[in-house]
């Protein structure tokens, strides 16, 4: 494995970069999630000297700072919404990247009474999934792309793990992975939660994991921030604990 520098793109604290991705379309772009100054793309063509095209402020959007990102064809989809001190409403904004240089916001949404940012954004088919931080799961219709409509909304238990007294504020969907309709989400330290949304209306919880290290008998378990699933594994970083792999094949029998 031979790893070499070839160029970077300073972070400032007032501009923060949280997440970045590639082209999906395999064009010379990469997309910034740049927290504060909202979503920044580049152009990479010559990798040793990205070249910055376009902006999308976050004035567009009620100024909620742009915290993750994923793309679906010639569309971004934002989670919008701090999560850090002072926490913000969270919610998602769908970019036309058709032209990657000439970028335009075609519609946002933002949570009702939430207040604790966007975590993270995940599409599939006409549907999008938002882990809205403590306001849970939130399933948008995105088949117009210039009118998002609100499907329904999942906050999970927050009495799992069973542990003494949970706090409310350590529990927020942050980290995501949704195939055919199931959700994998990652719930702070509320740990794995699958998530069954083939009934976009009435999403139902059908399996959840924590390891008991993590609670049984220090009362205090680690937050499980994001995940990536290759086919029934589930690879999951849990903060300060390392990374687990779990096998989802039977969501009721988590292994």
């Amino acid at each position: 494995l031979n790893i070499e520098w070839e160029a970077d793109i300073a972070s400032t604290c007032d501009q923060m970069t949280m997440t970045m991705i590639h082209d999906a379309l395999d064009r010379p772009y990469l997309y910034v999630a740049n927290k504060e100054a909202g979503l920044v793309i580049y152009n990479i063509t010559d990798i040793s000297n990205p070249t910055q095209v376009n902006r999308i402020p976050t004035s567009l959007f009620k100024s909620l700072h742009v915290m993750n990102l994923s793309q679906q064809g010639n569309y971004l989809y934002l989670a919008i919404g701090n999560f850090f001190t002072n926490s913000t409403a969270g919610g998602m904004a769908i970019i036309d990247i058709t032209n990657p240089e000439f970028p335009v916001l075609t519609d946002y949404f933002v949570v009702p009474n939430s207040d604790s940012g966007g975590g993270i954004v995940k599409v599939e088919g006409d549907y999008a999934y938002l882990g809205a931080m403590q306001s849970g799961l939130v399933i948008l219709d995105i088949s117009d792309k210039n009118n998002i409509q609100f499907i329904s909304q999942f906050i999970p238990d927050i009495n799992y793990p069973p542990v003494f007294n949970p706090n409310p504020n350590m529990f927020n969907a942050r980290g995501m992975e949704v195939r055919n309709s199931i959700v994998y989400l990652c719930y702070d330290a509320g740990g794995l939660r699958i998530i069954n949304c083939t009934d976009k209306n009435h999403p139902v919880e059908t399996g959840h994991w924590c390891n008991p290290a993590m609670y049984t008998p220090i009362n205090h378990p680690k937050a499980y921030n994001n995940c990536v699933l290759d086919d029934s594994l589930l690879y999951v970083a849990v903060d300060y604990a390392g990374l687990e792999v779990l096998n989802v094949a039977d969501t009721a029998n988590i292994k």
